[in-house]
């Protein structure tokens, strides 16, 4: 309704001016806050497509940036917690989000290495059998 009204008007559409418009359409003059777009994929996506531009959270999820290739069994955890702790939630949270990703690729990776090798196993049995 506030974006309707928005581009009734010939306004610009943002989440500044969306929050102003729901707060003059609001009774309570509550309107709904900037942070309930970001903190909500719909309401972002909405805006995305209303406005035409990525949406705050799509501007951040950035994938890419994160590397695990450095990562080495022994460093030093304390160094690595600090230098961690530095960091937004947000990077923390695409990080762990690559983190669960390479999990689930590498669980797949031994399930099929264990599948291959039970064939393996299986086709020597029999070889062995035959010869019996």
């Amino acid at each position: 309704m506030a974006i309707e009204s928005l581009q009734r008007r010939g306004s610009e559409i943002t989440v500044q001016t969306i929050y102003a418009e729901t707060r003059r359409l609001d009774p309570g003059n509550t309107g709904v806050h900037p942070t309930t777009y970001q903190r909500n994929a719909e309401v972002a996506e909405l805006i995305s497509r209303t406005t035409g531009r990525p949406s705050a959270v799509e501007w951040h999820l950035d994938f890419r940036g994160v590397s695990t290739a450095n990562l080495r069994a022994g460093r030093d955890l304390h160094r690595a917690f600090h230098r961690l702790k530095a960091k937004t939630k947000r990077d923390l949270a695409v990080r762990v989000l690559v983190l669960e990703e390479e999990v689930i690729a590498l669980r797949e990776q031994l399930a099929q290495r264990d599948v291959e090798e039970l064939r393996r196993l299986e086709q020597a049995l029999e070889a062995g059998a035959s010869l019996d």
